[in-house]
């Protein structure tokens, strides 16, 4: 390779790492989306519990079992248990008060609705 040719190619990868980076931030600036939204709530109740507590109460409201297993050719394959919830009838969040993805999630649930299948 000729010393020109080198030179050229010293220049030529970071000028095009330099027009993709600009490319790409063009792109991404004309595809990004914004929006606001705002919600007003005006009833609604957040009862921090334990978890025992929590089992408890989703247990005496819904009548259900708030731990289930699943089972895989007759042997337990996976144990979930409900980890928070929202009543959509007294508008009250249950959960226990430092879980902030279980928490949030129910105040999603309070804003927007129900937007998942229900377990039965």
């Amino acid at each position: 390779m000729c010393a020109l040719s080198k030179k050229l190619t010293r220049l030529a990868v970071p000028a095009l790492a330099i027009s993709m980076m600009l490319l790409s931030a063009c792109v991404s600036s004309q595809t990004a989306t914004h929006y606001k939204e705002t919600h007003n709530l005006q009833r609604l109740q957040v009862v921090f519990l334990d978890e025992q507590s929590l089992s408890e109460t989703y247990e005496a409201q819904y009548g259900r079992q708030a731990t289930r297993i699943t089972m895989k050719a007759g042997l337990p394959s996976s144990i979930s248990r409900v980890k928070a919830f929202y009543d959509f009838v007294t508008h009250t969040i249950y959960c226990n008060k430092w879980d902030f993805e279980n928490c949030g999630h129910e105040l999603h649930h309070a804003l927007l609705g129900r937007f998942h299948a229900e377990h039965g």
